[in-house]
């Protein structure tokens, strides 16, 4: 379950931006919270991923926020390439920096720690399922539209 804190703040908020003209991946800038100690982690570069169905987070950030990750469950993970292990990380809130106001953040009941090569998150469906994602490849843009949730 995602939920926004806050939400009496958030009608609705649209991100309209050009694609990274390399990858032709929808990124974008994500601040990172651990709502345990309230630590967070500003501007991590994350892209959408409209194949992951969970999102992923570098050990790297987990690690500055203070998690706990030895004492996290280890489970399979099938990505584009192969299975992998990855650690199931309780208690995150992420916040779209370019999208949300500094007080608003979804918080998600876990996430899976994997390192992706060249990102610090890589946003899934998890996330995806409450907001609308427009991609346009031909034009090479991308909306993000975020919709309040109740």
């Amino acid at each position: 379950m995602i939920r926004l804190k806050n939400t009496n703040e958030i009608k609705e908020r649209v991100l309209f931006k050009n694609l990274n003209t390399e990858h032709n991946f929808a990124e974008l800038l994500v601040d990172v919270k651990n709502p345990l100690n309230n630590k967070i982690y500003k501007n991590a570069k994350c892209f959408i991923d409209t194949g992951a169905t969970m999102t992923l987070i570098s050990t790297k950030i987990l690690n500055e926020l203070n998690y706990d990750l030895e004492n996290c469950k280890t489970h399979k993970q099938f990505t584009a390439q192969n299975e992998v292990d990855v650690k199931k990380v309780p208690n995150v809130s992420l916040r779209f920096s370019e999208l949300m106001n500094e007080s608003d953040y979804i918080d998600l009941f876990f996430v899976n720690n994997c390192d992706v090569k060249g990102y610090d998150i890589a946003i899934g469906g998890d996330i995806l399922e409450k907001c609308e994602f427009i991609y346009n490849g031909h034009s090479k843009t991308f909306l993000l539209k975020l919709i309040r949730i109740e």
